[in-house]
């Protein structure tokens, strides 16, 4: 199984899976499981690391970004910030579903470790409370 990989310690064993997502490495645990529940997991976990964006008529992030922006009374300064964040930052993310998205939490706190590694923490702020305005 690709990226299944198990821990041993002094007293415990537990299997982790790990994944790159656009260049970053993201880990989810497992945890204390048989070899063929390990797999089971990691199976189903696998396929879930990976962006899919949206399928038909559900409510997809760029969307709701559209609708939050004309929906909410914002100064034209945040509005300009939003949609400055929407287009540099969550730009692969737009086409994702806003359940997906809800789902993938080792995948958001991914981006946000890429946007403060890379852009700086004002930034990486930023658009996580954008993200978890549009997301509530």
């Amino acid at each position: 199984m690709p990226g299944l990989y198990l821990r041993c310690r002094a007293r415990s064993k537990s299997f982790f899976i790990q994944r790159r997502v656009k260049g970053d490495l993201v880990k989810e645990t497992l945890g204390e499981l048989s070899v063929k529940r390990a797999k089971e997991k990691a199976m189903k976990t696998w396929s879930g690391m990976k962006a899919k964006p949206a399928a038909g008529d559900v409510t997809t992030l760029g969307d709701a970004i559209e609708l939050y922006l004309s929906d909410k009374p914002l100064a034209q300064k945040t509005r300009d910030n939003y949609t400055y964040n929407r287009d540099h930052y969550l730009q692969e993310w737009t086409n994702r579903s806003l359940h997906d998205i809800g789902n993938d939490r080792s995948g958001v706190r991914a981006l946000q470790r890429y946007i403060k590694k890379h852009h700086g923490r004002a930034t990486s702020h930023q658009v996580v409370r954008l993200l978890s305005a549009v997301y509530r």
